[in-house]
């Protein structure tokens, strides 16, 4: 065998094989791997399937070595059994001899030793009989009537033990009565009862002493000197008489946040009366609506600039509809990310309108002026009634601003934000920037969820408003009471001293 195998002629190390792989398993093994890991992956599954065929030539030697082995273990299991069998009936009769109840010589000896008149019952009889037995014998001589201890537990005898214990007991209780009646004898300077009676003396003495109003060094004249000066400053602190008291320093103190408040309360009342004045004069006016439209056209023109937008007011042209609805329209900037994106803007000061017509408004003028998103604004006065200050309808977004409040640009504000952004979302879509346009849906998320706390705050503005009268007319009530009270204060805090 080795000659034949020098004979064979050396291995090369590398070797090119190319296989066509049509079995759809491997296939989709072998794709499941990046293009890099693919060669040693199928060179390692090759030499994997070539030792596994290399094991499979050796079944059939490995099935004789099995027929052999069970043929080993049938004959072995025989010959065990047989010897099994010879042991176990050597066992049970020499078990016979032993253990058998009739004829076994462990239960004969058993019987001999326990049974009736056996040796174990002649022997006790011998030691513990009642009569003549040496057990009997014993205690006979110890506790019978002539015994030491039968003398000793006599109750009739002097000696004995009731006796002596009956001396005992009288002698130790003489000898407590008379050191118990010793303890509480005022006789005797050393006991219990004359310490306890010195003790009382003493803290009679003490308590008497510390509340004695004779002795300066007492608690109880401490204590009055201490209130007594306690007193006293207190009624310095909070009289009126004197400017330089806690008391009088508050009371000056609260008149001036109070004049304070008034005076705060006063102003914000007078800007509301000439914001409410303003207001009516408008409304009054035949052109209600232009300044409304006006001030709109010039805030979006200044976001406009400072965005690098382009602005342009069109209400007064036709649209591709043919017709003028839509009355601004913004272009997004060469620098934008949504260039020439365009949001048209409707203005109304109109209370025929509310969000399902202005929804359709908003519609057609998008068409109209061929933008992507449209921003309807109602005026203050002309909103439906609990209509939110900005709200967003897809593309959409309906917002209310007041022309005269500076508060309400907070709504232009969102809404012109909010109208870009919806912008660059729908350019970066199409430009598949899917980055971005996440970017940009978590920013208008955030801003639509700040939307509820300008709501709240244009709520909390306008009670002001409508309530500032009531609050300076409060705050005068407030003053007046505050200086009864101080000088109900000053006249209980003071009434002690007086009486005294």
């Amino acid at each position: 065998m080795a000659e034949s195998l020098s004979n064979v002629a050396p291995l090369p190390l590398r070797m090119h094989v190319q296989v066509d792989v049509t079995d759809p398993e491997v296939i989709a093994e072998i794709r499941s791997r990046s293009e890099g890991d693919r060669p040693a992956y199928i060179l390692g599954a090759l030499r994997v399937g070539v030792l596994a065929m290399r094991a499979a030539t050796g079944q059939l030697d490995a099935g004789s070595i099995r027929e052999a082995g069970a043929k080993l273990l049938g004959d072995l299991r025989e010959l065990l059994t047989a010897r099994g069998a010879e042991m176990s009936a050597a066992v049970k009769t020499e078990l016979t001899k032993h253990f058998d109840p009739k004829t076994g010589t462990l239960p004969q000896r058993l019987d001999r030793l326990v049974g009736k008149n056996g040796e174990i019952e002649r022997c006790l009889a011998t030691q513990i009989a009642p009569e003549n037995s040496v057990l009997a014998q014993a205690l006979s001589q110890k506790l019978g009537e002539g015994s030491p201890i039968f003398r000793m537990l006599s109750p009739d005898d002097a000696r004995g033990l009731k006796a002596q214990l009956e001396t005992a007991i009288r002698t130790a209780l003489d000898r407590q009565q008379q050191a118990l009646l010793q303890e509480f004898s005022l006789d005797s300077a050393d006991s219990a009862l004359s310490r306890l009676v010195g003790r009382v003396e003493v803290v009679q003495r003490t308590v008497a002493d510390q509340f004695s109003m004779d002795n300066e060094d007492s608690a109880l004249r401490r204590m009055t000197d201490l209130l007594d000066e306690t007193n006293a400053q207190i009624q310095r602190n909070l009289t009126l008489d004197d400017e330089d008291s806690a008391l009088a320093r508050l009371g000056r103190e609260m008149q001036a946040k109070i004049d304070d408040i008034i005076k705060v309360n006063t102003q914000v009342l007078e800007a509301v009366v000439s914001l409410q004045s303003k207001k009516q004069a408008n409304a009054c006016t035949t052109g209600h609506g232009l300044p409304f439209e006006e001030k709109l056209g010039q805030f979006l023109t200044r976001q406009a600039l400072a965005a690098g937008d382009i602005h342009d007011s069109v209400g007064t042209e036709k649209g591709a509809l043919g017709s003028k609805v839509g009355d601004f329209l913004t272009v997004m900037g060469p620098d934008s990310a949504a260039a020439g994106a365009r949001i048209v803007w409707e203005a109304k000061a109109n209370r025929a309108y509310d969000v399902k017509k202005a929804l359709a408004e908003l519609e057609t003028a998008r068409k109209n002026r061929g933008a992507q998103v449209g921003v309807f604004v109602f005026s203050m006065d002309s909103a439906p009634d609990d209509l939110p200050g900005l709200t967003r309808y897809g593309s959409d977004l309906i917002i209310v601003w007041d022309e005269e409040d500076p508060v309400s640009d907070v709504y232009l504000e969102a809404a012109w934000s909010l109208a870009r952004a919806l912008l660059v979302r729908e350019a970066s879509n199409d430009n598949a920037a899917d980055e971005v346009g996440e970017e940009v849906t978590a920013a208008v998320r955030d801003i639509e969820r700040q939307l509820p706390h300008l709501d709240e705050i244009r709520r909390l503005a306008q009670t002001v408003a409508n309530n500032g009268g009531k609050i300076v007319d409060r705050a005068a009530k407030m003053a007046a009471e505050i200086g009864e009270r101080l000088k109900d204060l000053e006249e209980r805090v003071l009434a002690p001293a007086k009486e005294g």
